[in-house]
């Protein structure tokens, strides 16, 4: 190249869809009058090449979060006080502009805690430089000061060093713990008579007299942005009368894929995306805290809902899933409604999925979009990639294929799926590369838009159906091969032929007519992989639906007079079809024939065309596509092929037919030759074509199930001469296996490669391994396939299910615009409420089986679930997991939580019939458990290490073992009946595979469903064990009434009651200590807004009711101090609740005395002396790293004694050991000013509004 030249115009293709040469004859016609949706994670409005159009108008002309994770509640009001200022929820005093106008004086407030609306991809670059900016160099300065301070004065010397020593050890944990929950903005918004206005403290400052004052983003167009290290453009919308706010921020995939739908650059054209002249909406679909931003069922109907009423003319979605069936749900609903009555082009992206067969997701799936592959050409090999060599232009391996489930094409139209462009600004880069079906979609949508550009400049109509006919039948194909069909549809876009073909017969009668084909009761074609029509010819009926759409009246008059007749062509003659059809507004039928006892195997597609008799120039009306996969003749054991050829890109696949009693295979590949494709290729290239990368699929399909449930697919690179294994499971009841295998498209070489494939067979008769507790010793009986196989069973029970139920429900309709239907359905929520306890430290998945694996195709609108702490922090959510990378878990600690589920529909009844939806928490055990394995019911009776052996089964044999139930003792206390223990049963090992394999292939899903737990172990006949003098009784009930009586003279006669009556010294301890909790728990809920005397004279009722307690024979220090040093295998069963009782009586008689007297305003030396020998006598009962109380009382001791160091040390250990709160909080940070470290006192003072927040977060 010269020096000088550069393909800009290469960065985002344009030339081989047509659109450069289009736009040069046409360049009025650059997508101008054109509004086009991305659905996608967020459009950055400050990124280049997003500012204006071709004619400078806005390019972005609304922004909008459909998925609610930026949703902000600023329902709390207030009134500005004396000085003209709010007091935020953050805490913070909030000046406020004096020339904002509010003539209802009242002020909204909300907080955003970013790290929760933004993704967790920046999360880690954000807080590095948030820590050297806000935290390194004011703690490297507090923490020198304190390694320099010298002691003064020989009286203090050894506190002072303490001191000394103490703060060093803070402020190094304090920088070893340092932990950065983002930054924390308070948000105003208000009413200036006219609409509604918003400001953010961007700064953290309280300061908004220099906040960017935003409204509706469609209303002003204008956008904030988040400075400094952040660089994070925002916008805003202000919903429910002020009461809550969307906060936008984009994210980098939405914003690359706008600008290669619709970028415009005014200074330098050649980096224009597709359409620089049409104007764009940004709908985040994707939610910030799912997976990084995955979509959710709200978020896609919400956005239809919008371009339904908004105008929308095109649609671009990056998106895609796997779903279990395509007729059905309420996403799909959506589109058809967008599509039929509004006429909104809607582009998919094919997906990353293939090169196996099927593997489109659920979006290209519909009859109602175009689904789009991905391409690579020659010119972007060069220009893009950076290639020094180029092969022909080619789909890329990864790109998903068709044809759908149900048998619709799936893959329509094929574009480039590469481009480097615009990102938003936050990453402070300015563009870059990246590829997928995502990158190919805007391409195709971009093109698409300057054709309709085209047609709106001549006033022409068109509908989404004439389009997708149009862009089919003009489409430039680059195989005609059935493996070309399924990756790249009809072909590759084409502008000027598409444009044509819509001007010469824009009006057709059928412009406006949806002209579908069902085949049976729901196929969108015919699509044969399984027995028994792969063996002989079959007759499918197919029935052409023709129908008009609903909302535009005009259209009426046109339905009865609709005719066409219709001329039936079959593309191979292996298919025959009636050979005309007449067509009329309704349902016409026709049948086809299949022969596919006439195919080779090998996959094969055939398609019958529609044709208007009177115009067959103009292409087909309607397809009846049809893929037949043709299982290799006969069914072997094991297969094997040598010297297959393998060209850069191209997939090579075959189709087995797995033998009856498979269950897994092993496959086994190895390069052994490779050949330059460029004789010039230069020594580097030559050397890294040592290593070739490949993928390969192996995929069996079932009925209603999506394609990844019996898809193997690896990515790896393939050294030459070296044997790489995998092994997977598979299912003789799903019949054809496909085998696909492709060699990455930018490898310089080709290659040939051998490969084996081994079935392998070890079956249960049953599908699941359900064992109840309390049964017989499960009898697992077990089939071998024809050959014999290593059996060495095993088993490993890995996780505890506990469903739970809802204890509280709301049904509630949301009566807002983007909730609320064109044709006036609202939107209905049913919100669950969820409470569970964690005893210990646990690592906890949440589920919702009845709707987990479904999305786009689920009846329910939406599943979002929100779990939350104690405090109300939300700690995670989640959705729909159709894809299982997805990571739903959260580590929680010992405490309560609380999980909130929302369910939307518009349709009460069904909504109502989940009011009792069961959840499961999933909990990953700490140690896994395992089944005894054994050979006979009599060795598991006799409880003998008679264990099954390895052993070799030969083919066609039969066997059993039985299993035995593992102890539970590991579990701690004994679970509740109706939980879980869930795990594997595995069978057998691959020749080639560590262990750890097995999961992959001979593996059956096991559960353990726990009986009711008993009221505790049987006890043997004989002697009747002595009772406990602590024994529970009617009285002990009686006792805790006093912690109920609020009235503290009827608490103080009661309590005297109880003494007068108590029976024995044990009795009377008991009541005692049930007192003094009494007085406790009254003073912690008074003393906020008791009198000053009245908290004295609380405090004087505990302190006496602490000395009564330790003046006790049973509490004397000598007898609990030999009772804690006595091992407590040693002490009788009888003996532990009564000394347990003794020990917990001081303990807490002397911690509470501590507090009362560590807060008494006594500067009397017996006082002190007082104070320091009751904190002695309670060191030496506890451990005081471990006890919270210890800690307490310590960092309350030597605040008292100036020892601020110290103090913080016990106060942060405090909180460490027991419950975190706003007062432990609010400690720290006075400590920390004390101690002259304000950026201490900063740091946890932003932490309180993100740990306890007041409310629960917005659906």
């Amino acid at each position: 190249m010269e020096a000088g030249l550069y393909p800009f115009e290469g960065l985002i293709p344009k030339r081989e869809t047509g659109a450069f040469d289009f736009l040069r004859k046409y360049p009025d016609y650059d997508g101008r009058g054109i509004k086009m949706a991305i659905f996608d994670s967020g459009v950055d409005p400050g990124a280049e090449g997003l500012q204006v159009t071709s004619t400078g108008l806005p390019k972005i002309v609304d922004i909008h979060d459909a998925s609610g994770a930026g949703d902000i509640d600023t329902s709390t009001t207030a009134e500005l006080d004396s000085e003209g200022c709010l007091k935020g929820i953050s805490g913070r005093k909030l000046v406020i502009q004096s020339t904002w106008k509010n003539p209802t004086s009242k002020w909204h407030l909300g907080l955003i805690k970013l790290f929760s609306v933004v993704s967790q991809d920046f999360h880690g670059a954000w807080q590095t430089a948030r820590k050297l900016q806000r935290w390194t160099p004011k703690h490297a300065e507090v923490t020198a000061a304190a390694l320099n301070k010298s002691p003064s004065g020989d009286a203090t010397t050894e506190m002072a060093k303490e001191e000394r020593e103490a703060q060093q050890e803070v402020l190094k944990m304090l920088d070893e713990k340092y932990e950065d929950l983002g930054p924390v903005m308070d948000v105003v918004v208000f009413h200036d008579g006219q609409q509604w206005w918003a400001a953010v403290d961007t700064l953290e400052s309280g300061d908004l007299s220099q906040a960017t004052l935003l409204t509706n983003y469609c209303d002003q167009r204008k956008y904030g942005t988040i400075g400094g290290i952040y660089q994070l453009n925002y916008t805003i919308n202000i919903h429910e009368e002020g009461n809550r706010i969307e906060f936008v921020v984009p994210q980098e995939h939405g914003t690359h894929v706008a600008c290669i739908a619709a970028g415009c650059f005014p200074e330098a054209p050649e980096r224009n995306g597709l359409a620089p002249g049409c104007q764009i909406v940004s709908i985040k679909i994707g939610h910030t805290l799912l997976d990084g931003s995955n979509e959710t069922g709200t978020s896609l109907v919400r956005a239809f809902l919008y371009c339904m009423k908004n105008q929308v003319d095109i649609v671009n979605i990056s998106y895609n899933e796997p779903y279990n069936w395509s007729n059905g749900g309420r996403v799909f609903e959506a589109i058809e409604i967008a599509v039929k009555e509004y006429g909104i082009v809607v582009c998919v992206a094919a997906g990353n999925a293939g090169p196996g067969f099927s593997t489109v997701g659920s979006l290209p799936a519909s009859p109602y979009t175009l689904g789009i592959g991905a391409l690579v050409t020659a010119d972007m090999m060069k220009e893009i990639y950076g290639m020094s060599y180029r092969h022909p232009s080619q789909m890329f391996n990864w790109t998903s294929r068709g044809p759908a489930l149900n048998g619709d094409i799936g893959v329509n139209i094929c574009a480039p799926g590469g481009a480097i462009a615009s990102i938003p600004t936050y990453t402070l880069q300015n563009s870059t590369l990246m590829n997928g079906t995502s990158m190919a979609s805007p391409n195709a949508c971009g093109a698409i838009t300057t054709i309709l550009s085209g047609l709106r400049a001549k006033k022409l109509p068109w509908s989404a159906f004439h389009v997708r006919r149009a862009l089919e039948n003009t489409a430039k194909k680059l195989d005609t091969s059935c493996d070309a069909r399924m990756a790249h549809g009809a072909g590759i876009v084409q502008c000027q032929e598409a444009f044509n073909w819509l001007v010469n017969y824009a009006e057709e009668m059928e412009r406006d007519v949806d002209i579908s084909v069902k085949v049976g009761s729901s196929g969108g074609g015919i699509y044969i992989r399984r027995q028994p029509h792969l063996s002989q010819d079959s007759i499918y009926t197919v029935t052409v639906q023709v129908s008009f759409p609903k909302k535009k009246m005009e259209l009426y008059q046109d339905m009865p007079k609709f005719h066409m007749a219709v001329t039936l062509t079959a593309s191979e003659e292996w298919v025959r079809c009636a050979e005309c059809l007449s067509l009329s507004t309704g349902d016409k039928a026709f049948k086809v024939e299949v022969r596919a006892s006439r195919l080779k195997p090998g996959c094969h597609f055939a398609a019958v065309y529609g044709f208007d008799a009177s115009k067959p120039d103009k292409g087909y009306v309607f397809m009846v596509p049809i893929t037949v996969c043709l299982p290799e003749r006969g069914t072997e054991w094991s297969v094997e092929r040598a010297g297959e050829p393998f060209r850069p890109g191209h997939a090579v696949r075959r189709y087995l037919t797995v033998p009856q009693g498979a269950t897994w295979a092993e496959w086994r590949l190895e390069v052994t030759d490779t050949f330059e494709e460029d004789a010039g290729a230069s020594s580097q290239t030559k050397e890294a074509s040592s290593i070739m990368n490949f993928e390969y699929h192996a995929m069996q399909l079932a009925d209603d199930a999506q394609y990844k449930r019996h898809m193997f697919k690896e990515a790896t690179a393939l050294p030459v001469k070296r044997l790489v294994s995998a092994c997977f499971p598979i299912s003789d009841r799903l019949g054809v296996l496909e085998l696909a295998i492709s060699l990455f498209w930018n490898r310089a070489a080709s290659v040939s490669l051998n490969w084996t494939l081994d079935f392998h067979g070890l079956k249960p008769t049953v599908p699941e391994i359900v064992y109840q507790e309390g049964e017989a010793y499960y009898r697992l009986d077990v089939d071998t396939g024809c050959r014999s196989e290593f059996w060495q069973p095993s088993t490993t029970l890995t996780h505890l299910i506990q469903p739970i139920r809802p204890t509280e429900f709301a049904l509630s309709a949301l009566p807002f615009p983007r909730d609320t239907w064109p044709d006036g359905r609202i939107t209905l929520q049913l919100v669950l409420q969820y409470s569970f306890k964690v005893d210990k430290n646990a690592t906890v998945e949440v589920t919702c089986p009845v709707l987990l694996d479904f999305l786009y195709e689920n009846e329910i609108e939406g599943q979002m679930w929100k779990l939350y702490d104690s405090n109300k922090r939300l700690l995670r959510c989640g959705e729909a997991r159709v894809m299982r990378k997805i990571d739903f878990t959260a580590k929680l600690t010992k405490g309560e939580y609380t999980i909130h589920l929302q369910l939307r529909h518009d349709n009460r009844k069904i909504l109502e019939s989940f009011q009792d939806c069961v959840l499961y928490l999933r909990k990953k055990l700490s140690t896994p458990l395992s089944f005894d394995i054994v050979p006979s019911y009599l060795a598991a009776l006799r409880g003998a290490e008679d264990k099954i052996k390895p052993t070799v089964l030969s083919g066609g044999q039969s066997t059993h073992c039985f299993l035995v139930p593992p102890s539970l003792e590991k579990l701690g206390s004994k679970p509740h009946g109706g939980y879980v223990l869930d795990g594997w049963l595995y069978f057998a090992t691959a020749r080639d595979q560590p262990a750890d394999a097995r999961r992959n292939a001979g593996a059956y899903k096991l559960k353990y469903v726990l009986s009711e737990p008993g009221k505790g172990k049987a006890k043997g006949s004989g002697a009747t064990k002595p009772q406990s003098s602590v024994a529970t009784s009617k009285s002990d009930v009686s006792i805790g009434l006093l912690e109920k009586l609020t009235d503290r003279i009827k608490r103080a006669e009661v309590y005297q009651t109880f003494v007068d009556e108590a029976k024995g010294p044990v009795q009377l301890l008991k009541v005692q200590l049930a007192y003094l909790t009494a007085l406790t728990k009254a003073f912690d809920t008074a003393r906020k807004s008791i009198k000053p005397e009245g908290g004295d004279e609380m405090r004087a009722n505990i302190l006496s009711q602490c000395n009564v307690i330790l003046k006790s024979d049973l509490v004397d220090e000598r007898d609990v101090l030999a009772f804690i040093g006595t091992q407590a295998e040693t002490l009788k069963d009888e003996e532990k609740p009564l000394l347990d009782l003794r020990k917990t009586a001081r303990i807490e008689a002397l911690y509470q005395k501590c507090l009362v007297l560590l807060h008494s305003d006594s500067p009397e030396s017996s006082s002190r002396e007082e104070v320091a020998e009751t904190v002695k006598q309670l060191q030496r009962l506890v451990d005081g790293k471990t006890d919270a109380r210890l800690a307490e009382v310590l960092s309350h001791l030597y605040t008292k004694r100036g020892q601020l160091g110290r103090a913080f040390k016990y106060a942060w250990q405090h909180m460490d050991l027991d419950k975190k709160t706003t007062t432990g909080y609010g400690r720290l940070c006075k400590l920390a000013e004390d101690l002259s470290w304000p950026h201490v006192a900063q740091h946890f003072r932003d932490q309180i509004p993100v740990l306890f927040p007041n409310i629960y977060e917005l659906f």
